[in-house]
């Protein structure tokens, strides 16, 4: 399963990890709310244990969380051991991953989630933060020229390669992009 750019933290069965190693593995955003997550999709919480036991056990021990969910599969929609917690701050997310989940007489372990590193570029409209499933544009733009024609039909002269969005003369996909670069910067901050 990819990883996710929200977050949320998931809480799985013990693992020998040093405490140094989860705490340097936070990334943290935050959502439209200002709300701080965090999360990884590695752990596990067994299938038992429904989410309002676990926001139950987290408001028990003082933690402010906004929502738990259950991760489920993509084929068949099956629900997983893995499970995504959001918390109001830092803190609180910090406090977790620190101590874990105990649920009765279970503890599952916590991790920061992995963020994701990349930019992503739609192929058919070329604009960024989305890729070609959710893309709301119908007709693909040429990477060479930005026109709506798919790249094969592309007939002029190589001089006139320019990337819409930036006006840049060089192919859509091209990493030294003014906007590229913006991008990967924004992601890396």
């Amino acid at each position: 399963m990819p990883p996710k750019k929200d977050g949320g933290v998931a809480g799985g069965k013990q693992r020998n990890q040093s405490l140094d190693k989860q705490m340097n593995q936070i990334h943290q955003t935050n959502d439209k709310n200002g709300h701080s997550q965090v999360g990884r999709q590695s752990l596990r919480v067994d299938l038992e244990i429904p989410e309002n036991r676990i926001i139950e056990a987290l408001t028990k021990v003082g933690l402010d969380v906004i929502n738990v969910t259950r991760l489920n599969r993509k084929e068949g929609n099956i629900p997983t051991s893995t499970v995504k917690i959001t918390f109001k701050d830092a803190n609180n997310q910090n406090t977790f991953i620190h101590t874990g989940l105990q649920v009765d007489s279970m503890h599952f372990n916590a991790e920061a989630a992995s963020q994701n590193k990349k930019s992503v570029q739609c192929y058919i409209c070329l604009q960024y933060n989305h890729v070609a499933k959710y893309c709301k544009t119908k007709q693909q733009k040429c990477t060479k020229c930005g026109d709506s024609h798919c790249i094969e039909q592309y007939t002029a002269a190589n001089d006139a390669i320019k990337y819409n969005n930036c006006k840049g003369k060089h192919l859509a996909t091209a990493n030294d992009c003014p906007n590229f670069l913006e991008q990967e910067n924004r992601i890396l901050n």
